[in-house]
């Protein structure tokens, strides 16, 4: 299945998480049972936090499962099974995780850039 783009997480290294966003709905959460799984040591999201989808057409959207700490797309808080079509760049806040809906993943050499580790062609 074709990923009709990707959820980077934005506050730890991009090389560590990201979720491929496909046609059938996925589950975002700490659960083992989430399509899209965040990090355990996100404590405050919900094991079933919200779901994301892409229709036939390849637009993107998302919904807040009623979680306890609820969901933000660019600052705006959604109501719980409130559904929201996201635009490329967009950011989703899920209970202080911040994502950001892109294109496409950074290739390694970017990301090993953006991390400033050393590069060991040139050494």
């Amino acid at each position: 299945m074709q990923a009709s783009g990707y959820l980077i997480m934005v506050n730890v290294p991009p090389v560590e998480w990201s979720g491929a966003i496909v046609c059938m709905e996925q589950t975002i959460g700490r659960g083992e049972e989430a399509s899209i799984t965040i990090p355990d040591r996100f404590r405050a999201v919900s094991r079933r936090h919200a779901a994301i989808w892409a229709d036939a057409a390849g637009q993107v959207f998302i919904r807040d499962l009623g979680s306890r700490c609820g969901t933000d797309v660019n600052g705006i808080h959604l109501k719980p099974e409130e559904q929201y079509r996201l635009e490329m760049g967009d950011r989703v806040t899920l209970a202080g995780v911040e994502l950001q809906f892109t294109a496409s993943l950074p290739p390694l050499p970017v990301i090993v850039a953006e991390l400033n580790l050393p590069n060991h062609h040139n050494t």
